[in-house]
């Protein structure tokens, strides 16, 4: 996985179909379960083409609240939220089998009272044949 910060700031995660249906099961069982707090490193040796840099992991955190996600000053990717939001955005890391390279999620693009907290970053969870 990697995640490429734009020019404004919002983030693309990109990976394979086979590791982000891998991740999408870690993460959703971070999200029922009584953890606090999970961090998944990214990887940062690929040059970031036509971005601005790559952040050095993704890490989510649970509070009783909207999704907020942020980039944090040490170059993570903070998705704060509550159990249930986070259970509903992780959600968008599964693919099915058929997807391919450029296929791709909008998690907060979603109409859910309480779901995302105004001035949240948006994601774009994208398939990339080679990482």
């Amino acid at each position: 996985m990697r995640i490429y910060l734009q020019d404004f700031g919002d983030p693309i995660i990109s990976g394979t179909l086979i590791e982000f249906n891998k991740l999408a099961e870690k993460l959703h069982q971070f999200a029922h379960s009584p953890e606090g707090e999970l961090v998944i490193p990214s990887l940062t040796l690929k040059n970031p083409a036509h971005y601005p840099g790559l952040l050095q992991s993704l890490k989510l955190t649970k509070r009783e609240s909207p999704i907020m996600i942020s980039v944090q000053s040490n170059k993570e990717l903070w998705v704060v939220g509550s159990a249930e939001n986070l259970a509903f955005w992780v959600s968008h890391f599964r693919f099915p089998d058929t997807a391919k390279d450029g296929d791709h999620h909008h998690p907060e693009s979603y109409s859910r009272a309480g779901y995302i907290q105004a001035g949240s970053l948006s994601t774009i969870i994208e398939i990339e044949d080679e990482i």
